[in-house]
C-alpha cells in the first residue's frame, strides 16, 4: 500500500522540481533590471550541475555499515547487502535507477537555480528599499 502511493508523490515532487528549476531562470532572463552576471551564472551553473550528478550518481559509493554498500548520492543508484561479513551482496536495484541521474540534476541544478535566484530577488530589494 505504501508503494503504490510512493510512486505518484514521487514523481509529482520531481516534477515540481522541474517546474521550480524552469521558473527561476526565466523569471531571471525575463527581467530587463536583471544584471548579465545572474543571467550567465544560471546558464554557467547547467554544466557543474550535470556533471556533479553524474559523478554523484554512478560514481559515489558510500557505506552505511559494514553490510551496506549505497551507490549513488543524493538518490542511489542501488543498494548493496549482505548478511555476513565474508557473504555475497544483495543488491537492491529498483526503478528509481532509471530515474536516479535526472533526478540528482533537478536536485543540484535546482538548489543552485533556487539560490542564485533568492540572491537577485533580496539584492533587488535591498536597492528598492534601503535600510
Amino acid at each position: 500500500m505504501m508503494s503504490a502511493l510512493f510512486v505518484p508523490l514521487l514523481l509529482v515532487a520531481f516534477l515540481v522540481g522541474l517546474i521550480g528549476i524552469s521558473y527561476c531562470p526565466i523569471s531571471l532572463w525575463r527581467d530587463d533590471t536583471c544584471p548579465t552576471v545572474y543571467k550567465a551564472l544560471s546558464l554557467l551553473l547547467i554544466i557543474p550541475a550535470v556533471v556533479g550528478s553524474y559523478f554523484s550518481s554512478f560514481h559515489f559509493q558510500y557505506y552505511l555499515n559494514p553490510n551496506t554498500q549505497v551507490a549513488g548520492w543524493p538518490i542511489p543508484l542501488a543498494i548493496f547487502q549482505r548478511d555476513t561479513p565474508n557473504g555475497p551482496w544483495i543488491d537492491y536495484v529498483g526503478w528509481v535507477t532509471d530515474f536516479a541521474f535526472p533526478m540528482n540534476c533537478v536536485i543540484l541544478l535546482g538548489v543552485s537555480l533556487i539560490i542564485v535566484w533568492i540572491i537577485r530577488v533580496l539584492l533587488k530589494r535591498s536597492v528598492r528599499m534601503p535600510a
